[in-house]
């Protein structure tokens, strides 16, 4: 039977989500008590910080930067940077209603989004500034993911409607919900004013 290499000991509850940082150097992880440990892969336990005061849900990386990004079952949205070994706090938001499910940094467009329990993807820029929120859905979101932009020639397709919607050639925002819904929304239209 194979064995791992090597296994983390340091979190009391149950832990939620894992990431890597873009240099494989460094693990984050976030457990049930809302405790964030970043682990650095030679020397272990590297740096902690207790950012939530509810079960820490979900870590996002902006590998380019190196933000991490943190949403938890409480109201509160985080920023941190790795700061040599320390983990320094740079932002935080409030969401308008406690839970967030899942928390997605891309790059293109440069948006944060949570998947919220209230129904609502929230939408921030890097630094945690709110932009806008999108309803729709009528039941807690599980899962929110943008493709990349489209640049594929249009395919042959008789549906006008369908047609229509390629030839904008769209960056796709997809939204899964507890509703057993998934809603498709056009990136550009929805960070519109």
């Amino acid at each position: 039977m194979i064995q791992p290499d090597f296994v983390f000991r340091g979190h009391q509850a149950a832990v939620n989500c894992v990431h890597f940082l873009a240099n494989g150097r460094y693990l984050v992880s976030g457990d049930q008590d809302g405790l964030l440990i970043v682990w650095n892969m030679l020397l272990k336990l590297c740096s902690v910080q207790t950012p939530h005061t509810e079960p820490l849900l979900s870590i996002s990386v902006n590998q380019d930067a190196q933000n991490i990004y943190t949403c938890a079952a409480d109201n509160s949205v985080c920023c941190f940077k790795l700061d040599g070994t320390a983990l320094v706090k740079t932002a935080a938001a409030e969401l308008s209603h406690p839970g967030g499910s899942l928390i997605q940094c891309f790059q293109t467009p440069q948006v944060v989004a949570v998947a919220g329990w209230d129904y609502a993807v929230h939408l921030y820029d890097h630094g945690l500034q709110h932009l806008k929120d999108v309803r729709f859905h009528r039941a807690a979101l599980t899962a929110v993911d943008v493709s990349s932009k489209c640049t594929e020639p249009l395919p042959d397709i008789t549906d006008d409607l369908v047609q229509q919607r390629w030839k904008m050639q769209p960056q796709w925002m997809a939204v899964a919900s507890r509703d057993s819904r998934i809603s498709l929304w056009n990136v550009n239209a929805v960070l519109q004013p």
